[in-house]
């Protein structure tokens, strides 16, 4: 289903995406008592009124088709000529290009208090709840993986602009029961995915980045159970933490430093979390997160150490360096300054800056 919303009339004169329409309802309370709450709710935007260029909205299928043996090689494999041909609604460029979307119009309210941006996030939400996106069958481990990804997208986007007012009680009660389905079947797995002796997506990047997902939905919904079952995960990685400063579930491949860093971007990113509603995450176990946060930073720019603990020399990683790699430490500065990290902060381009739902909390402008 694809909507260019410069042509949606009905939908946009209904909830004045593209400028001057009618005036929006009181915002979604979340800061009710003892409600959970984002960064985003506790330092709202001033809205403004102004014409917005929305794009073109394509909400995933509900459904997606991603073999995992084309998702580890590309187009060199056999396996990724199916995925090339498969229906574009069903395949990982589908999510990408929808959170892509989300990201962008989120950050853009945030930093210019653009109210169109923020509608042009509302309505391509309500298009991705009607069409059930990311609901149904995924196909593989890897399709697993690329949903929580979109639910990550999904509900950072909706944090965002929770605070301007322009989704109305009925929309927040769809877009949280759409979420809140997704969550359940990320839930579902993890709590049954196991460890082999080759994997342990319970316990590595693959169950950090639901765990960070289904926490930001937790948040959403003010739904403690989510929220607590990410703590948990949280908690479990953090006990796994080695001497090292890392994560035994995530060595052993070349990819080991890009695993590594995904585990502890969402782990800080949950920490904020915890900060803001009354678990003290960063301190947990005496600290132990800032170990990791401090091998695989520096692991950027000199990344023999995970190299030696992987077994796998020559690391993977894009060079230059990119956004989704260090951006997200932006945030871990603020409550813990640290010249490298910030150094390296400032070096990373924007390249995949939406991996992670876009800017972090109050670096909307690019700061």
């Amino acid at each position: 289903m694809k909507l260019r919303v410069a042509m949606c009339a009905t939908l946009l004169m209904a909830m004045g995406c593209m400028g001057h329409g009618p005036s929006a309802p009181p915002p979604v309370n979340a800061l009710a008592p003892n409600a959970l709450h984002s960064p985003w709710d506790l330092h709202p935007v001033a809205g403004m009124e102004g014409d917005y260029n929305c794009g073109m909205i394509s909400p995933p299928s509900p459904e997606i088709s991603i073999l995992d043996e084309s998702y580890r090689q590309g187009d060199k494999s056999a396996a990724s000529e199916s995925v090339k041909n498969a229906a574009y609604a069903e395949s990982a460029a589908a999510v990408e290009d929808y959170s892509t979307l989300l990201a962008r119009a989120a950050d853009d309210y945030q930093s210019t208090g653009s109210l169109g941006a923020a509608r042009c996030v509302a309505i391509a939400l309500e298009a991705g709840a009607t069409a059930h996106s990311m609901t149904g069958w995924m196909s593989s481990r890897s399709a697993l993986y690329t949903q929580s990804r979109g639910l990550r997208g999904v509900s950072l986007a909706y944090l965002k602009i929770r605070p301007s007012g322009v989704i109305t009680p009925q929309q927040n009660n769809v877009l949280l029961e759409w979420m809140q389905t997704i969550v359940h079947a990320q839930r579902d797995y993890f709590d049954h995915a196991g460890c082999t002796k080759s994997r342990c997506d319970d316990h590595n990047h693959r169950g950090l980045n639901a765990a960070y997902a289904v926490m930001s939905v937790g948040v959403a919904a003010n739904d403690r159970s989510d929220f607590n079952w990410a703590v948990h995960k949280y908690r479990v990685a953090v006990d796994d933490i080695d001497q090292g400063g890392m994560l035994h579930a995530d060595l052993g491949s070349v990819l080991s430093m890009k695993f590594e860093l995904e585990a502890t971007a969402a782990l800080v990113q949950m920490a904020e979390y915890g900060e803001l509603n009354g678990e003290p995450l960063y301190a947990y176990e005496n600290g132990r997160l800032h170990l990791l946060v401090h091998v695989v930073t520096r692991g950027l720019v000199d990344p023999s150490p995970v190299e030696i603990a992987s077994g796998h020399r020559k690391q993977k990683l894009p060079n230059p360096m990119q956004g989704w790699e260090i951006g997200w430490a932006a945030i871990y500065v603020r409550r813990f300054p640290d010249g490298v990290i910030s150094g390296l902060v400032q070096q990373a381009g924007d390249s995949g800056k939406y991996v992670w739902g876009g800017a972090p909390y109050g670096l909307e402008n690019g700061e």
